[in-house]
């Protein structure tokens, strides 16, 4: 692959991809901050597999076959052998999370938050998004910065002053950071926000909010036939009932 093309293959990545990532998750903070947590969850969701597939595609790697699932979408980034990922429970632990309730857009299964999702996602893009740039090129160009710049953001330097810590190419929440017009997004982003903001947050004070509710027919299982047969239900809703009628 010849610079030139990998310039402009790099272009559309960030463009299409991680922007879009940084759009979704100012998204889902305000929706979060209004208190509306199902749809919270989606657009968390969409920000981490699109931060995922951003680095999928900076390693040429195919995204087709991951659809909405996040532990999939992390695993196939943990098998690219170049880098070593800091990646941790917690975060595994959130994507899988979201992957089952955040792919729940019919409201087909019991949902139930513990009110810690936002700091949970605001860790979780952090320390996905650093990893969000070509690597590959850094490396071949000068492996000495490679070596250094891939330290550092492992570092715990760099996690003490994390909202320091900016993407080159300038990512569009840097921009949300900097540009006047956008202050109402600003605003959504650094909002209780340990990772992103003019200053380094040591301590929030914030009311959590734990909440849970269980869909229709899990009340009245006897219209489960008729809406499986209407509505697209996700994988866990039929386990549930299949387990259900297996154990009748």
């Amino acid at each position: 692959m010849d610079d030139d093309f990998r310039r402009k293959r790099n272009i559309y990545i960030y463009n299409s991809f991680r922007d879009i990532a940084d759009r979704d998750y100012i998204a889902a903070r305000a929706l979060h901050r209004i208190k509306l947590f199902n749809q919270f969850s989606w657009a968390a969701l969409q920000s981490l597999e699109k931060y995922l597939k951003t680095i999928l595609l900076i390693y040429n790697e195919d995204t087709r076959e991951i659809g909405h699932n996040l532990i999939n979408g992390l695993n196939k980034v943990e098998s690219i052998q170049d880098i070593n990922w800091d990646f941790d429970k917690r975060i595994r632990n959130f994507l899988d999370y979201l992957t089952i309730f955040g792919n729940d857009r019919y409201f087909t299964i019991p949902y139930g938050n513990r009110g810690d999702e936002l700091f949970t996602l605001d860790y979780s893009v952090w320390k996905i998004r650093r990893y969000c740039k070509d690597f590959y090129w850094m490396k071949r160009e000068d492996l000495n910065l490679y070596n250094s710049y891939t330290n550092y953001i492992q570092s715990n330097i760099c996690k003490k002053r994390a909202n320091k810590f900016v993407l080159d190419f300038n990512g569009y929440l840097e921009k949300a950071l900097k540009i006047k017009r956008l202050k109402k997004q600003r605003e959504h982003l650094v909002y209780k926000n340990f990772y992103y903001g003019s200053y380094k947050k040591h301590r929030i004070k914030t009311d959590i909010t734990i909440e849970s509710a269980t869909p229709v027919h899990y009340h009245f299982p006897e219209i489960y036939d008729w809406v499986k047969e209407r509505v697209k239900l996700i994988g866990k809703a039929k386990e549930i009932f299949e387990n259900r009628d297996r154990n009748n």
